[in-house]
């Protein structure tokens, strides 16, 4: 994936290139401790509940990735993807 992908930002095309490097390294077999800096903290935060139009907004306007791509980031089916933008039938 790279930046000239149509509506992909070049922080997006990091984003996903880092995503791919970390999803990758344990196949390497080296500590992720020694390849990437680990940090360990515990939050208290509840996800909130998103919509249909929610995850529709978050992939088209803030990401700007297809549904492949967004499904491929969460590391779900596409057609996962299309069922949580389009909601319950």
């Amino acid at each position: 994936m790279n930046a000239g992908q149509v509506g992909m930002t070049p922080a997006v095309a990091r984003l996903l290139a880092a995503l791919n490097e970390f999803r990758e390294a344990p196949d390497d077999g080296e500590p992720l401790a020694k390849r990437f800096k680990v940090r360990t903290m515990k939050l208290n935060h509840r996800p909130s509940d998103l919509g249909p139009a929610d995850v529709r907004r978050i992939r088209r306007e803030v990401l700007r990735v297809s549904p492949r791509i967004f499904a491929g980031l969460l590391g779900v089916n596409p057609d996962t993807v299309r069922a949580w933008e389009q909601g319950p039938r």
